[in-house]
């Protein structure tokens, strides 16, 4: 061991790892050429590389959706007062034989109303101009107003097998 390096090992960390690995490959190469060399002495047959494996890829398939989308939008009478009104969803879904929607967004809203997605127990949100509804499943929505004006809207979106 010298006094520079006490622990006899070689200072790798100021060899870029690239050179490091171009000297073992170097000295694979060499290793390969001896027992080569030595395989010919004794008469045994030189063994050539083994190509590697080229696994075998999948084919691709191009299909075209196999749901259809379908929407709908349903209006809302603000000139009336409605309490816990249902838009149809339900009916609707029933119709097409499909249990739930799943998107939802109001598009519009000249009077205020609040709404409640599902249940008549859940929480009533105020309808704003753009809001979605992306990844849930919706059954019904339920509108509830003080008579107002003009038509509030509701896009619903499902999906029919």
């Amino acid at each position: 061991m010298s006094k520079e390096n006490p622990d006899g090992l070689l200072a790798l960390a100021l060899v870029p790892v690239r050179d490091v690995l171009v000297k073992i490959a170097e000295l694979l190469a060499l290793i390969l050429e001896k027992l080569d060399q030595i395989g010919e002495r004794l008469g045994v047959p030189a063994v050539p590389p083994v190509p590697p494996a080229v696994p075998a890829l999948p084919p691709v398939i191009i299909t075209e959706p196999r749901c259809n989308n379908r929407y709908k939008i349903f209006e809302i009478d603000l000139t009336t007062a409605h309490t816990d009104q249902p838009l149809g969803i339900l009916d609707l879904l029933k119709k097409h034989g499909v249990l739930y929607a799943n998107f939802m967004v109001v598009l519009a809203a000249p009077s205020p109303f609040a709404y409640k997605v599902n249940s008549v127990g859940a929480d009533l949100t105020d309808a704003v101009v753009g809001e979605e509804w992306e990844y849930f499943e919706i059954t019904e929505v339920y509108v509830t107003n003080a008579a107002g004006a003009g038509k509030g809207e509701i896009h619903v979106e499902f999906r029919v097998d």
